[in-house]
């Protein structure tokens, strides 16, 4: 019997792979897509401010799901007085760094002064919904905002010292 080159090529490289297999196991590789959270925060001494949104990318009139948290990340009790009930929140500007909303100013708040304590490793959340409008002072109303980038801050209100996140840029499409 006459093998011809191909064949006996094609042998060798199966009886290769076959020893390979023998001697290392099967390994197999697997794709999995794993998703990130976009995710920025900023630190005091004994505070955390983390503002965290589930994506960065939205059709336009799509709600922006936004969460701020405070977490105490000293080995102390630690105690904050807020000059509103509007302990937390965000503010978004358009791609120009002009101001397009702000959960303290055009959601409106109650004047009363807020204490919150957070044991070690405690945290404090809010979750809020932007719904891509802007307050237009020609119309005084809410209007849409539109396509485009924007850049979104996680903020406390005006405590000492006043805590605000490095933006996270999202589009509008």
């Amino acid at each position: 019997m006459i093998l011809s080159f191909k064949k006996v090529f094609a042998l060798t490289v199966i009886a290769v792979l076959l020893s390979a297999i023998s001697v290392y196991g099967i390994h197999v590789i697997t794709s999995t897509k794993v998703a990130v959270v976009p995710t920025s925060s900023t630190r005091s001494l004994t505070l955390e401010l983390t503002l965290t949104l589930d994506k960065t990318e939205f059709e336009l009139g799509e709600p922006v799901n936004i969460t701020i948290s405070l977490k105490n990340i000293s080995n102390q009790t630690v105690t904050e007085k807020f000059p509103t009930h509007q302990v937390l929140g965000y503010i978004v500007e358009d791609e120009n760094g002009t101001h397009v909303f702000s959960a303290y100013y055009d959601l409106g708040h109650l004047m009363v002064q807020t204490v919150i304590t957070l044991n070690p490793g405690e945290e404090f959340s809010r979750t809020y919904v932007w719904t891509q409008v802007t307050y237009s002072e020609i119309l005084r109303a809410n209007v849409d905002v539109p396509r485009g980038t924007y850049k979104i801050y996680g903020a406390t209100s005006e405590c000492n010292p006043r805590l605000i996140t490095p933006p996270i840029d999202i589009i509008i499409k």
